[in-house]
């Protein structure tokens, strides 16, 4: 099972590679630079602090973007964060 980032970074090429199918593949491709940068900043941050995703609060802003394909099989957030999504059932 992917970690949260490699979903995120997984759904961000498969969707690079259908812009042109897109409507307006420009646009297509604007709103996934958008969410390249964003998620970008997040991964950096915990690869410059060597932090692991699992649990971690900062990787959880990650979810904002990765929400986009919640209909995914692979999207598995209470897998990425166990103890928090248990935190959050109480």
């Amino acid at each position: 099972m992917p970690n949260i980032v490699d979903f995120v970074e997984a759904r961000l090429t498969e969707e690079g590679a259908n812009a042109e199918a897109m409507p307006d593949p420009d646009k297509w491709r604007r709103m996934l630079d958008a969410l390249r940068t964003v998620s970008g900043q997040v991964v950096a941050y915990l690869e410059a602090n060597d932090l692991e995703p699992a649990d971690n609060p900062i990787a959880a802003g990650l979810l904002v973007t990765a929400q986009v394909w919640s209909d995914h099989p692979d999207f598995q957030p209470a897998e990425w964060f166990p103890r928090m999504s248990k935190a959050g059932r109480r």
